[in-house]
């Protein structure tokens, strides 16, 4: 019984993860990025964004002089970014 409920647990974890990446993962990045930076903002994401997987670990990066709009890069093989 006890491997069952595991192997459920798993598994909605891997689906979970298959989609794409979360807005926890998002936020922890960009939370990293501006503190890297000693930038101390509040941001908001879209609750409803969803990001394709990212088989690396996400960058962020500013996109202009501003710290207003930043990049998101995923640096893998089939590289993808999100403004």
């Amino acid at each position: 019984m006890f491997i069952k409920k595991l192997n459920i647990i798993l598994l909605c974890f891997v689906v979970g993860n298959a989609f794409g990446l979360s807005n926890l993962e998002i936020k922890n990045a960009i939370r990293e990025y501006l503190i890297q930076n000693n930038i101390s903002q509040n941001f908001t994401i879209n609750k409803k964004l969803k990001l394709p997987n990212c088989k690396k670990n996400i960058e962020v990066k500013k996109k202009f002089e501003k710290y207003k709009t930043l990049e998101i890069i995923c640096p893998q093989d089939n590289p993808w970014t999100y403004n």
